[in-house]
């Protein structure tokens, strides 16, 4: 009895959570909060298809069917699904990803999974402005709630597991794990 004891107190001594929940919940309101001018609120942009990049990094917050009148705009297209605090391999950083897909002649845009003042006031040379998914439009702040509804709105067919959306003209093709799958 004395070793289950002792493996209970080792096992909830190991199990704490240091810092935020950070892909669990948006945080919109708390960095939008701290860092008002980082973020274009929507109905402020007549669209998001003509959105180009500024000098000054701005986030610009919009939902699924935004973004799927977009995609249409372009042969190819691709939809990466950033958690700007990832450091797993299937995570690029956003300014390798806009090399490989100017590489491949891919037009991309880059939408944050959760909101993160830190990493969204980087000035990344990429070709568009970074989105953020309207967490009241989906009437949550659980990422993975919001994104499903999301990825929904795009006309994808994904499991919320792959980060990489490909479209063609404007139709979901496939989602994938890593950016070198794409053809």
């Amino acid at each position: 009895m004395k070793c289950y004891y002792l493996f209970l107190i080792l096992l909830l001594n190991s199990c704490a959570i240091k810092g935020n929940l950070a892909g669990l919940y948006s945080y919109y309101h708390k960095m939008q909060k701290q860092k008002p001018s980082l973020y274009v609120a929507p109905g402020q942009i007549p669209s998001v298809c003509a959105v180009q990049k500024t000098n000054e990094p701005k986030i610009y917050v919009v939902n699924g069917l935004e973004v799927k009148k977009c995609l249409s705009l372009y042969p190819k297209a691709l939809v990466y699904i950033w958690s700007p605090k990832c450091h797993s391999k299937i995570c690029f950083p956003p300014e390798l990803l806009q090399q490989k897909c100017t590489a491949k002649k891919i037009e991309l845009f880059i939408v944050a999974e959760y909101y993160d003042n830190q990493q969204m006031e980087v000035d990344y040379r990429i070709n568009r402005p970074i989105l953020g998914i309207d967490t009241q439009y989906y009437h949550s702040d659980l990422t993975s709630y919001y994104l499903g509804k999301f990825i929904y709105d795009l006309g994808a067919k994904s499991s919320n597991e792959n980060r990489y959306l490909y479209f063609k003209d404007g139709h979901f093709v496939q989602d994938y794990n890593f950016i070198d799958d794409i053809e």
